[in-house]
Formats: C-alpha cells, structure tokens, sequence
C-alpha cells in the first residue's frame, strides 16, 4: 500500500516538471497564429526570460 502512495507522489512530480517546462516554452514564444495572440497571465509573464 505505502508503494503505490510513493509511486503516485513520484508521477505527481513529474507532471507537475513538465507543466511547468510546457509553461516556460509557452511564456518564451509567441502565437503562431497571425490574428490573435491571447493576454499572458501575469504569473506566467513571471516565467519569460529578458
């Protein structure tokens, strides 16, 4: 029982890794469409590099 509490907290993990590193890519590129680019919540505009 206590491994597949671990085993979920580890996957937990993950996810949250790669949400974090999609959010990143997202904060630094920009829309590929021509007409709309979408408003940027502001914590993700905390996320962009200068």
């Amino acid at each position: 029982m206590k491994k597949r509490k671990t085993d979920s907290r580890n996957h937990a993990n993950v996810m949250a890794k790669v949400a974090m590193a999609f959010s990143e890519m997202s904060a630094n590129s920009r829309c590929v469409c021509i007409y709309h680019q979408p408003k940027m919540p502001v914590g993700l505009q905390k996320l962009k590099k200068n």
